[in-house]
């Protein structure tokens, strides 16, 4: 569907590649996010694609079809592309209806008013046709912005930061609502978000952007669980890293021996990859060591400890009825199915 092949992409008076030599395919009806921190180079990509900017070096693909490289460019409003704005770009002075049916002009006008009741039906604003954008809430926005983008049947939909002017509460829901429309709709999308929760509810496929370079492509449990580096590791929530180094019967650690058939070469010197969440007290006869409580953080529904360790400080997040207190002597175990062991 979308294929990108070595992109590179630099802006006057900066060092560095803004896109480096960047390869990625995105397969028909696919929901792939973009992540990675401030000048990472996520939205630079979707404006590549988009045509809104040119790359210095590679090729872009829609549909097969090339429309950048080896002396092809292909206008932004001839790719075939839908796209949705951070600030939603909604024309303040036409009503819902007429927002969405704006891409709808070169169609009669039965066909206008058929396209526009399923896209109303489709996004859940039958009711909200005739109000005005600053009559609306920034999730019905949002809706709108969407349906707008999605009625003259684009190919590919770009979205950026569609969640970042949305409340925590409205966030959620807009989440699980978004994926729906994408998906009932079955077109391929890609959105760019530094928001991890946004990827991991939201998309098929993550791809991990930093400066200008992809660290890891692949599920959002692959990203999360199997993170390929520390950056992405760190990127996706507070994780432990432990040195060890791998051995026959396991990893062996400062807190001691983790056994385990262990994915490394032996003698190799890594790092382990826990998460707070697999860190889990126990009975002190089934315990891979004692923490001391340092401090504990109430965060609602669970509460984030801070252990310090043979190993140093580790982060455990422990369900919110666990009584802990500072200065207590915590036995604790590993989830050894887990460990996820990275280059040191």
């Amino acid at each position: 569907m979308l294929e990108l092949k070595n992109l590179y992409k630099k802006y006057l008076r900066k060092d560095s590649w803004a896109v480096r030599d960047l390869s990625l395919r995105v397969n028909r009806g696919e929901l792939l996010a973009l992540v990675g921190e401030s000048g990472s180079g996520k939205t630079t990509l979707l404006r590549l694609i988009a045509g809104f900017e040119l790359p210095e070096e590679g090729e872009i693909y829609l549909n097969q079809q090339r429309v950048f490289g080896q002396g092809t460019f292909v206008q932004p409003e001839k790719r075939r592309i839908g796209m949705v704005f951070q600030d939603y770009a909604l024309f303040p002075h036409l009503n819902v209806g007429q927002n969405i049916a704006f891409g709808l002009q070169k169609c009669s006008g039965e066909q206008r008013d058929r396209r526009l009741q399923e896209l109303l039906e489709l996004v859940g604003l039958q009711t909200q046709a005739h109000k005005f954008p600053h009559q609306l809430s920034g999730g019905q926005q949002q809706r709108v912005a969407l349906a707008r983008a999605l009625a003259p049947r684009p190919d590919i939909l770009l979205l950026d930061e569609p969640f970042s002017n949305l409340d925590e509460v409205l966030k959620e829901q807009m989440r699980r609502e978004m994926r729906r429309i994408i998906k009932e709709s079955d077109i391929t999308a890609l959105f760019v978000t530094h928001d991890t929760r946004d990827a991991l509810t939201t998309a098929d496929r993550i791809i991990v952007l930093k400066e200008g370079s992809i660290h890891q492509a692949g599920s959002p449990q692959q990203v999360y669980e199997q993170p390929g580096n520390a950056y992405v590791a760190g990127f996706f929530g507070h994780v432990n890293l432990l040195p060890a180094t791998a051995g026959p019967q396991g990893y062996l650690t400062p807190l001691g021996l983790i056994n385990c058939h262990p994915a490394a070469q032996a003698a190799e010197r890594i790092q382990l990859c826990i998460r707070p969440e697999h860190i889990v007290p126990c009975a002190a006869q089934q315990a891979l060591f004692t923490g001391r409580v340092e401090e504990v953080v109430y965060l609602g529904s669970q509460q984030r400890v801070h252990l310090q360790t043979e190993a140093g400080l580790l982060i455990a997040h422990l369900d919110a009825l666990e009584k802990v207190t500072p200065g207590q002597l915590l036995p604790c175990r590993i989830k050894v199915a887990h460990i996820t062991p990275i280059a040191s």
